[in-house]
């Protein structure tokens, strides 16, 4: 599965759950930053920007209760594997880890 496979729900809770990610640690660093376009370009939304934007007003109660409306388990591998990735390029931090964990123990 890809990107462009994602139903439009699937797709904003990604890019939801991907700017909880990166503000997981308090900071984006660098490395998030541009995988974050890199995003972007995979996913081909026009208002990517402005939903990461938004999606930073959204606590992690909220985003986790979107989360559980993917309910195809090749969307929530492809969900789980981006925000991995994005985790992972400058280290991935206790915040960050937890994320990953609570979307884990909600898709078992």
């Amino acid at each position: 599965m890809n990107m462009s496979d994602l139903f439009e729900l699937e797709r904003a809770i990604l890019i939801d759950l991907a700017s909880q990610m990166v503000w997981a640690d308090g900071t984006a660093s660098g490395e998030e930053l541009q995988e974050l376009l890199e995003l972007d370009d995979e996913m081909g939304d026009e208002a990517f920007q402005e939903a990461m934007k938004a999606a930073r007003s959204r606590s992690r109660e909220e985003v986790l209760a979107s989360a559980a409306k993917i309910e195809r388990t090749e969307a929530r591998d492809l969900v789980l594997t981006v925000l991995h990735d994005l985790a992972s390029v400058d280290g991935i931090e206790e915040a960050e880890a937890e994320l990953l964990a609570e979307l884990r123990k909600l898709w078992a």
